[in-house]
């Protein structure tokens, strides 16, 4: 599963399956990254930066193709093969394609890591973006968004230790529409984080993976 969205100015564009249509829906002049979501890594499969109409090409491979991109979106064996076989070379460059959420017991810690232990039973969407911002000593006042707590992960310059846990004994009892949310923006953070500066690491206990899962299938979806 694919999506499309809007981040720092830039469109970025992804595979779509037949209900949300091609990418050629949008234009393609702006700048943008074609990057993969479906588990919730960042890797940047063709840049076109937006000084008028031209273009940098990370892979002639793929620029250099006529109607590449409707190709792929409709699963021509040429360009679908050409477009998995950058990505692997892509996600081994850069790190990513790696899992975003662990379903154990967070292991023991070291100095150069900051941890935040969800505390069990929080059910206020307020309560639990406050009680992540201050274990991450966050300078700049309350945040009362997910979008903004979800953007702040992803830029925690002012945290010293390059590794950062979120660790949970039990998914938070929230209402259905916050948790997927949280479950949005802890991914949305971990493609921002890492591969950079710090790496975020989300802890969950083994018995919520199926349920984590699908959250996620459904946030792509809806969101």
């Amino acid at each position: 599963m694919y999506a499309y969205r809007i981040c720092k100015g830039y469109k970025w564009y992804l595979i779509c399956d037949d209900n949300y249509g091609s990418v050629y829906n949008y234009p393609l002049y702006l700048p943008e990254v074609f990057f993969s979501v479906s588990d919730g890594s960042v890797s940047k499969y063709w840049i076109k930066t937006g000084a008028g109409l031209s273009t940098e090409a990370g892979f002639p491979e793929i620029i250099n193709i006529p109607d590449f991109f409707m190709k792929l979106t409709d699963g021509d064996i040429q360009a679908t093969d050409r477009f998995k076989a950058i990505k692997l070379i892509i996600d081994k460059e850069n790190g990513y394609g790696k899992n975003i959420f662990i379903y154990r017991t967070m292991p023991p810690v070291n100095d150069d890591t900051r941890v935040i232990n969800i505390p069990p039973g929080i059910k206020d969407k307020n309560d639990l973006i406050n009680c992540i911002m201050n274990k991450l000593s966050f300078p700049f006042g309350e945040l009362l968004s997910w979008d903004a707590l979800a953007y702040f992960i992803g830029h925690i310059e002012w945290v010293k230790e390059k590794k950062v846990w979120i660790n949970h004994e039990q998914l938070p009892p929230l209402q259905k529409n916050d948790l997927m949310q949280y479950i949005k923006c802890l991914s949305d953070a971990c493609g921002q984080l890492n591969g950079h500066q710090h790496e975020l690491t989300v802890y969950f206990p083994e018995y919520e993976e199926n349920t984590i899962k699908r959250i996620l299938k459904e946030t792509i979806q809806k969101f």
